[in-house]
């Protein structure tokens, strides 16, 4: 069974990457750095979704 919030969170990313510059770089690229800003928007849709906060 497929959860509420894995289905939400596959259609984040989905969107996510259709409107950044690089949609194939990988969440947590090698050498630190950050995470993808494909993977920020989508954790930005999810911590609004679900009104929590980052902590």
């Amino acid at each position: 069974m497929v959860s509420e919030i894995r289905l939400f969170t596959r259609n984040a990313v989905a969107k996510a990457k259709l409107v950044v510059a690089n949609p194939d770089e990988p969440a947590a690229p090698a050498g630190g750095g950050g995470f993808a800003e494909w993977a920020m928007l989508a954790l930005h849709a999810l911590r609004i979704e679900f009104g929590k906060s980052y902590r």
